[in-house]
Order: structure tokens, then C-alpha cells, then sequence
């Protein structure tokens, strides 16, 4: 006599076979053997079987060759020739993976991606390249800071709501439409640093902002499906009975920046027992320009004793030191580039019908309080704002056609009693 199936129990009764949520969680269908599986699963299996059959291009993007890309970043961003060319390659051979066809010669080889950490002092333009990337080979981009993010069930954003993001800036005009087209993008998460855990050693206690959020983000780094909210609300949270899409972010590329304060101390320990030091001076000493060139002698080593977990450093596998911005570099990204600083308040200007003119001293009053503060390109900002405040405030209603600043403007309004330099 054939044996009759065992009675499930309770437990294999109320749970999905593949993610193991409860039935009031999510909808189950029952197979047979009593096996259960919930809506979402059906739907993640279909998309992996669907990209199993044939790997499809979702969205026209401009794939630009890496000289392209790095010639074009030179109209936007000053300085930082490494990090561009580095950056270009990745992206690069991150959008030949997915594309090209597989290799005749080794037809079972399969790339595997490889995210980015971009390394550097605030205001050098970590985010200002990638964004410029994006933008410039047409995918879909997203933008979080970790410090904002929590894991799964605490108060603040689960660390998946980076992938609502991605999905709202897709095009597309059903949801599954926009998922195929997120999956192809580009996420950016800033001040991943932030996010590190207190010491090398794994703390027992829940670390939710800090060691928490590197293990939320392994797989998502790794390429996995994700399950969000369909409402793609920002902010949404993952409440049971609440419908989510699954995504895919194995063509997915993470890029992550960092600014590592107190790394170079770090590095200067790891380093001096070298007699030349880690500038490859005398006794360790410092010139103006090794502030700058410090992070290129980063090491996994000292990012994971600064705090970031082994696990999360081997799913990134390239890192990009950026330098800091010496005077010079202030100069031209005040003036030179296409969206130059300077340029955009003329055009302001511009509107209530006014010239601006800047003499020499006031250029370099300006450049020289912004190397002061180093904060890069964001101190220049802060510092025109609070050149300008009261001019462009008098602006509209003013009679003046021409508006010159001198350098004694420029001192009055920072507040600067004595010439710099």
C-alpha cells in the first residue's frame, strides 16, 4: 500500500518554503507535500529564469569608451586625474559585463562586478563625479547618506529604500518597467565611513548605525534580489501584508564615498617604522602636499582597522584615493569649468539684469580662505554666498548695471581683518 504524505506541522504549514514569511505576512499558494510559497517568491523566480534565458538590454544608455568618459569629465571637474580614469575603466567594464555577449573562447567564464569606494577629504568631488558619470551615460542614479540609514526595523531608512530611490529616477511608466530599468543603474552611497564599527573587533550588542548597516548592505553589494515597497514611497518601510517588488542588483554597480577622518593616523602607524616615514621624508615630516596624497597609501588592512568589516571590503573591490585640492585647483573650479561657481552667479545676475566683475585680489582673497578652511569645492560656495548676500539681496532693485567686488568687499563681508596670504 502506498504510504500516506506525514501531516505537516504547524510550522511548515504557515511558512514559505523559499523566504520563510508567514501567511500573515504574505499570500501562500500550497503545493503538494503540503510545500508552501509566497507571491513574492513566485515573482523573484520568474525574473531569474527570465534572465537566465537571455541576458536583455532594458535601457538605451550611451556607453562611452573610458577615454570618453574621462575627456568629458574634464569640462566638469578639475584635478583628480587618477580617480577619473580609474572610475571611467569601472564603469566601463561594469556595462561591458552586462551587455556583451558571452566569450566563444571561454563561454563559462562569468564577470562578476566590481563596486567602487571612492576615498577622500569632504569637498573634493566624490559625488560630483559619479553623478556627472551617471548622468553622462544616460542610466538610472541614486543618491543616499549612510548616516541615514538603519537596519531593517528601526527607527530611520531601512538601507533598501536606496533601491526606491533608484527605481523613482528609472523611466518607464509601469512599475515592473522602471525595476528592469533600476537594475541597470548606478547607486551611490556617501559617508559610508560614518557606518563603522566602534574598534576591529565585532561588538555583541546591536550596533544598528554602525556595524548593523555594513552587514544590511553585503548582499545588496554582492547582487541579490530585494524585496521594497511597491508603493515606492521614500521612506516606505516593509510592513507585513504590504505588497514589494522584487529587485535585482546583480547589474546594480554600489559606489561608496568615504572621507576617513583620522585614517591618515592610521596609515602615518602603520608606516613609520619605515626610516624614510610615509611621505618618504626624514623622519616622517610632512610637506603641504602629502595631506593630499596620503589615502593612496591606504590599505585594506587600515580601513578594516578604522572600522569597516572584512566582509563588506571584499564586495568592494576597487578603491579610489581622491587628493586634496590644492590652491591652484580652488582657482579653476571657481572659474574655468562649464558649471563653474562663478559662472552660475552671474547667470543669476544675469536675470535682474547686472554684470558681475571680480578683480584679482578679490579671486584670491577667496581662494585663499577656502584653502584655509579645507572643505574643497563646498568652503567656495559658503564663501561666495557670504560675499554676495547683500548684493544679490539689493540686486533687483538696484539701478546699477555693472557690480564690481573688490578685495576689501570681500574682507568686509567674511569678516577678515587682516590680508590673507
Amino acid at each position: 500500500m502506498p504510504k500516506e504524505p506525514k501531516e505537516p506541522s504547524p510550522e511548515q504549514k504557515i511558512k514559505c518554503g523559499f523566504c520563510g514569511r508567514k501567511d500573515d505576512e504574505v499570500d501562500l499558494v500550497e503545493g503538494e507535500d503540503h510545500a508552501h510559497i509566497c507571491e513574492d517568491c513566485v515573482r523573484t523566480c520568474g525574473v531569474m529564469f527570465a534572465n537566465r534565458k537571455k541576458k536583455v538590454v532594458r535601457i538605451k544608455f550611451e556607453l562611452m569608451l573610458p577615454k570618453e568618459m574621462k575627456d568629458h569629465l574634464e569640462d566638469f571637474v578639475i584635478g583628480q586625474d587618477y580617480a577619473k580614469r580609474v572610475l571611467s575603466t569601472a564603469v566601463y567594464n561594469h556595462y561591458v559585463k552586462i551587455t556583451g555577449e558571452p566569450s566563444t573562447k571561454h563561454p563559462s567564464i562569468e564577470l562578476e562586478k566590481s563596486n567602487v569606494m571612492l576615498i577622500g577629504s569632504t569637498g573634493v568631488g566624490k559625488t560630483y563625479i559619479v553623478k556627472n558619470l551617471a548622468k553622462m551615460i544616460k542610466v538610472p542614479y541614486a543618491q543616499a547618506d549612510a548616516t541615514t540609514l538603519t537596519q531593517a526595523g528601526y527607527v530611520g531608512e531601512d538601507v533598501e529604500n536606496v533601491l526606491i530611490r533608484l527605481v523613482n529616477s528609472a523611466e518607464g511608466v509601469t512599475i515592473e518597467e522602471k525595476v528592469r530599468n533600476a537594475e541597470m543603474g548606478i547607486v551611490y552611497i556617501d559617508e559610508i565611513d560614518k557606518i563603522s564599527r566602534r574598534g576591529e573587533s565585532s561588538s555583541v550588542s546591536r550596533d544598528v548605525g554602525g556595524e548593523g548597516v555594513q552587514q544590511a548592505l553585503l548582499k545588496m553589494l554582492e547582487g541579490s534580489i530585494c524585496h521594497v515597497p511597491i508603493t515606492m514611497a521614500s521612506g516606505a518601510k516593509k510592513i507585513p501584508g504590504n505588497a514589494t517588488v522584487p529587485i535585482d542588483t546583480s547589474n546594480i554597480i554600489f559606489i561608496v564615498g568615504v572621507s576617513f577622518d583620522g585614517l591618515n593616523k592610521i596609515i602615518e602607524e602603520r608606516t613609520a617604522s619605515s626610516s624614510m616615514g610615509f611621505t618618504g621624508n626624514p623622519k616622517g615630516k610632512k610637506d603641504e602636499d602629502d595631506a593630499g596624497k596620503v589615502y593612496r597609501l591606504a590599505s585594506v588592512e587600515d580601513l578594516i582597522k578604522f572600522g569597516m568589516i572584512p566582509e563588506l571590503m571584499g564586495r568592494i573591490p576597487v578603491v579610489v584615493p581622491l587628493d586634496d585640492l590644492n590652491k591652484e585647483q580652488l582657482r579653476k573650479i571657481l572659474l574655468e569649468p562649464n558649471n563653474a561657481l562663478m559662472k552660475q552667479f552671474e547667470v543669476i545676475l544675469e536675470h535682474s539684469g547686472k554684470k558681475l566683475q571680480f578683480d584679482k585680489e578679490a579671486i584670491d582673497i577667496v581662494v585663499e580662505e577656502a584653502s584655509r578652511r579645507k572643505m574643497g569645492a563646498r568652503s567656495l560656495r559658503a564663501i561666495m554666498e557670504m560675499v554676495l548676500l547683500d548684493i544679490m539681496y539689493e540686486a533687483p532693485s538696484s539701478k546699477e548695471k555693472l557690480i564690481k567686488i573688490s578685495g576689501d568687499l570681500v574682507r568686509k563681508n567674511l569678516n577678515l581683518k587682516e590680508k590673507l596670504g
